[in-house]
């Protein structure tokens, strides 16, 4: 089987989650027999292959036509917008708007844009059945053919002899960027007196923000590591910590929790639909660390931690998660290419 891997830039190779689940997916496909290669965009010759994988909107209608002329059948992996942790009364208006568009501009016009033109994919593949539902209400894409499959760890979190580096205090491994909060949780933990260390590059995007974060620190109880990229000293730090947490405005399925789980240490996460969906009351939950209520729950979870908190969740490597995704395209292979 041949599949292309289309990626929808910036997005999708922006640091984050998003661009590791992309290219560990890849490599385990790979590892089970797959041929995968990116689409190249730039070259004139048609690319050939059994499927075309879009991660994030497909945008090139040549593309996407260029596919369904030479039989491919089309998987797209999306992430719904921040937008669907929130009320849904606004998405009703919207959606509105976007039918009244599509019935009077058409597909061809607009594909790409708030999710038209791709409805006829052959299947649709989401975090968590809180994302599948939202977009089969907003983009009305067919339950039957949307397929949840979470994220998984590498192999080095999975290890029955984690090594254990001691941080004495909770942990927060993202990249720093404003929607993460970095800034608002060092000040809160020199406030609290709860040591917190954070680890996660800086992207360059907020230069502004990063600085602020930076000057927020005081070695003692924020303490900012840079960004670990060694998978097993990352996966000794959770080993460590107290807990982990994570109390950004929005995510959809961070991959911090899993690897915290899968080594054994206690999670926090904010209290958002795609993560009840998935962890249900399995972990520990808190507001936004922007809400007037983080504070309170960090000191909850401390506590907890510091008792001896313990929670069990399946995580599945990598190699299990491409299982998952081949099984789906054996799936649509077997059956005719949408219109």
């Amino acid at each position: 089987m041949r599949v292309l891997f289309s990626v929808a830039y910036p997005l999708s190779w922006a640091a984050g989650g998003f661009s590791v689940q992309i290219r560990k997916t890849k490599v385990a496909l790979e590892g089970l027999g797959v041929e995968v290669d990116w689409v190249d965009y730039g070259s004139r010759d048609v690319q050939r292959a059994d499927i075309v994988h879009y991660w994030g909107a497909p945008t090139d209608l040549t593309m996407w036509r260029s596919g369904r002329s030479h039989s491919m059948r089309h998987v797209v992996s999306f992430l719904p917008p921040g937008g669907m942790s929130k009320p849904r009364l606004p998405d009703y208006a919207k959606r509105a708007v976007r039918t009244a568009l599509f019935r009077s501009l058409g597909a061809i016009r607009l594909f790409g844009r708030m999710g038209i033109g791709f409805e006829t994919a052959d299947a649709f593949i989401l975090l968590n059945r809180a994302e599948a539902e939202y977009c089969s209400f907003y983009y009305k894409w067919g339950q039957a053919c949307s397929y949840v499959i979470p994220n998984g760890v590498d192999d080095a979190f999975l290890v029955d002899d984690v090594s254990c580096e001691a941080l004495n205090a909770l942990f927060y491994p993202s990249y720093i960027c404003p929607r993460k909060n970095q800034l608002e949780i060092a000040r809160l933990a020199k406030q609290l007196k709860i040591p917190v260390v954070f680890a996660g590059g800086d992207q360059g995007e907020f230069p502004e923000y990063f600085a602020r974060f930076k000057a927020e620190l005081d070695g003692e109880y924020a303490v900012w590591l840079g960004e670990v990229s060694d998978r097993k000293r990352l996966a000794s730090l959770y080993a460590g910590a107290r807990g982990t947490f994570l109390a950004s405005d929005f995510d959809n399925q961070p991959l911090i929790l899993l690897e915290s789980l899968a080594v054994g240490t206690p999670v926090m996460a904010t209290d958002l639909p795609s993560h009840r969906a998935f962890f249900g009351e399995r972990i520990q939950y808190c507001p936004s660390a922007k809400s007037r209520g983080f504070s309170k729950r960090l000191i909850a979870f401390d506590a907890l931690c510091r008792a001896g908190l313990r929670q069990e969740m399946v995580v599945h490597g990598w190699s299990d998660i491409a299982r998952q995704v081949l099984d789906v395209y054996k799936a649509i292979m077997d059956k005719p290419a949408n219109a």
